[in-house]
């Protein structure tokens, strides 16, 4: 049978590794969904955000942990008890719409082995329901799910329709990550399906036995719609919700953006590397008042200081006044720049990072001198990940000025 296409469970951050993803979040809202939810809460927490300009949260949540790690960021952990209802208008029968979920099933249970007759094999559980609508005057069902035959599926028509031919797939595996999501266009009256980014082969189908039925009901993230079975067990992350149907281009798009490597953050000349002329590009980009994304390695919207602290002390793991960028700050890094014969010279923006210029203003001068000191690496190693950062003393400036009379005397 045809494997199904998967991603990897391992998902490593940016912060952790410096492997740098497309912005998962900002793709997603270039398509204007109704609603966004993240689950990007704090264990705990009691309201579930929508991160759509619309503000569609959810507030009744049922045995929901927060914190697990997620495709992007953090993910909701579902315990086969869990729901969590939203308060989203949004009638299916309306028109065309798109329903976009990442799904990491770990709910399990054991078979008789079809290829071993007498022997049992742990499969994924089926009937597991992770998005449906209640009637609210209408006929809510069970949108998007993990069917009796262990494929995902939807149920909305009141008739299960498998996302792909369980004939010619191997159930859905659990501890997966899976980016499922389904269409309708509302104009021919068919759903499409879509797995890690891919069409369906079996698209377009007729939605169940009735077509979309019209329902005027809140949403349920985890469960059936009645909230008392067909719980899902899992984690789930990045739900979208949509008023119009996704192409397959931005559909691939989306599910690129949370699993395709485009680089080494901070590594802005590509090449692999993290060197002393990408920080000398993003100290450039600083003082051009530029707004790239690339650029915003914080991501608070801006391109400013915390950029660069990010590059040095998070993805570099060094120190200001390191100059060959070796991890550690010391007398050879002030003697390296002060040979480079930069030092409050009369020559405007010549500087870079390995010849002093620490401050990021394109010259070296005494600032760049305070920049590294009140950094607090001088003399102390490799930046550990957390540390008490020590004031600078006079000690230490007093061995720049010693540098620089003796690399200032004439020779004889």
């Amino acid at each position: 049978m045809r494997l199904l296409r998967v991603f990897s469970s391992l998902i490593i951050t940016a912060s952790v590794c410096g492997v740098a993803m497309a912005d998962y979040a900002a793709t997603v809202l270039e398509d204007n969904p109704i609603a966004y939810y993240r689950f990007e809460e704090a264990a705990g927490a009691a309201t579930l955000a929508d991160s759509s300009p619309n503000g569609i949260g959810g507030s009744d949540i049922i045995d929901v942990d927060f914190g697990a790690p997620g495709i992007v960021g953090s993910a909701g952990e579902f315990l086969g008890s869990s729901s969590i209802l939203v308060d989203l208008d949004f009638d299916p029968a309306e028109g065309d719409f798109t329903i976009e979920t990442w799904v990491y099933p770990t709910g399990v249970e054991e078979i008789d082995d079809p290829d071993n007759p007498g022997e049992l094999i742990e499969v994924v559980a089926d009937q597991q329901v992770f998005i449906a609508q209640q009637d609210g005057g209408g006929l809510g069902r069970s949108d998007m799910l993990i069917s009796a035959n262990r494929q995902f599926g939807s149920f909305i028509g009141g008739n299960t329709t498998d996302a792909v031919d369980p004939l010619e797939n191997d159930f859905v595996e659990p501890e997966q990550w899976y980016h499922f999501v389904m269409t309708y266009d509302a104009d021919n009256e068919e759903l499409y399906f879509y797995l890690d980014g891919l069409p369906s082969d079996m698209n377009p189908q007729f939605p169940g036995a009735n077509g979309v039925e019209a329902a005027f009901g809140n949403w349920i993230i985890g469960s059936h719609k009645n909230r008392a079975g067909q719980f899902y067990t899992g984690l789930l992350d990045e739900i979208a919700f949509y008023n119009t149907r996704l192409s397959d281009e931005r559909i691939l798009a989306h599910y690129d953006a949370a699993t395709v490597d485009v680089g080494v953050a901070g590594d802005f000349d590509g090449d692999g590397l993290l060197t002393a002329d990408d920080m000398d590009r993003l100290s450039q980009a600083v003082a051009d008042g530029l707004t790239d994304a690339e650029f915003d390695l914080d991501g608070d919207g801006e391109v400013a200081q915390g950029d660069r602290d990010l590059w040095v002390k998070t993805l570099k793991k060094t120190w200001y006044g390191d100059a060959n960028l070796d991890g550690e700050f010391n007398s050879s890094d002030l003697v390296t720049v002060f040979s480079a014969g930069q030092y409050e010279d009369a020559s405007d923006k010549n500087s870079s990072w390995a010849t002093g210029d620490w401050n990021g203003d394109g010259d070296f001068n005494s600032s760049d001198l305070v920049t590294a000191f009140q950094d607090g690496g001088y003399e102390a190693g490799l930046r550990p990940a957390v540390a008490a950062v020590p004031e600078p003393t006079t000690g230490l400036l007093a061995v720049s000025a010693g540098l620089m009379l003796l690399l200032r005397r004439p020779s004889r």
